[in-house]
């Protein structure tokens, strides 16, 4: 078998069927070339079995429980068959046509172990799909600007239109393609993470493997975005502060003595001072400002996170799989 596409589902079943009808039509299917894997995070319901019954053509998988976005990746991985893996998003809308290109580009450049593609969203506009390893100076905003002026070579601009292959150092697990053996030689995905930043943590753990990370221009998919993330405030809320605790995650896993301490700072203040902002504001409206509530409540979070890493010195989400291992 050619390809295995694993697509991680977590009630976002509208994103999802309009992915597999996308997909489906293709011959690769029939032909046995290609198959489609969905590992569902437990979302509850009877949606799981209406898929299953609806799409005979897609294998449906279920995880123990919502573990995150690396456990179930790693889960379809290990059922997987094909000597390709593309690890897709469920809000990804992809033409047939459009992964055969993203295979050809694979199998024509096997100097490249990490591919993916131009991602841009409903209304057709480019979205971000690789950027820079974070360390220090790249965490402002300015400063990675300013280098992608002085030197594009090395910090290319994400949000650039390209017509070559661009090497970057990271690429979106919204879509990423690798072999088969790639993927077990880098390890797979991190379960120390429950979600956000285990992409450029896969990425970071093939450069040191001395593997090569790129975009190609040639194919093009279209990234809707807000899935399972953006479905209310307690999920928004969640959302968003696993994005800064995987920060701190990727912090721990890479970086070593004063420089990792160094990172842990920037990021922490980097979280910590518009949020004090938030929380006072919170204070001061009463609680009776949505947006600004949500603000107080992510910094009560974030405190809370701080506290438990001092007493315990564990970086990890308690939601993530390897919290309790």
């Amino acid at each position: 078998m050619k390809l295995s596409i694993v697509t991680v589902n977590y009630r976002s079943w509208d994103h999802l069927r309009t992915a597999i009808d996308g997909l489906l039509p293709a011959a690769h299917f029939d032909e046995g070339l290609w198959e489609f894997i969905v590992v569902d995070n437990a979302s509850g319901g009877d949606e799981l079995e209406q898929f299953r019954e609806r799409y005979k053509k897609v294998r449906f998988l279920e995880n123990t429980g919502n573990l995150g976005f690396a456990s179930a990746n790693n889960l379809g991985a290990c059922h997987a068959e094909g000597e390709y893996l593309l690890f897709m998003n469920p809000d990804v809308v992809a033409e047939p046509a459009q992964v055969e290109t993203l295979v050809r580009e694979k199998e024509a450049h096997p100097e490249i172990e990490l591919l993916t593609a131009t991602q841009l969203d409903g209304r057709g506009r480019l979205q971000k799909s690789f950027d820079q390893f974070p360390d220090l100076l790249t965490y402002f905003r300015t400063i990675r600007s300013l280098l992608r002026k002085l030197v594009p070579s090395r910090y290319p601009d994400p949000r650039r239109q390209r017509d070559d292959i661009v090497r970057c150092d990271w690429i979106s697990g919204s879509l990423l393609m690798l072999s088969r053996e790639d993927f077990e030689r880098i390890g797979g995905w991190s379960e120390d993470f429950w979600m956000y930043a285990e992409d450029m943590d896969i990425c970071r753990r093939a450069a040191d493997l001395g593997m090569t990370r790129a975009l190609t221009p040639s194919a093009q998919f279209t990234h809707l975005h807000g899935g399972a993330s953006r479905r209310n405030p307690e999920v928004t809320l969640i959302t968003k502060s696993e994005v800064m605790i995987s920060a701190h995650v990727y912090i721990r896993r890479h970086f070593k003595g004063v420089h990792q301490l160094a990172n842990h700072v920037i990021v922490g203040l980097r979280n910590l001072v518009p949020l004090l902002v938030g929380g006072l504001a919170n204070l001061l409206t009463l609680g009776q400002v949505p947006s600004i509530h949500l603000r107080g409540r992510l910094l009560g979070a974030l405190l809370g996170y701080y506290a438990r890493v001092a007493t315990s010195g564990n970086w990890l989400s308690q939601r993530a799989p390897n919290y309790q291992r």
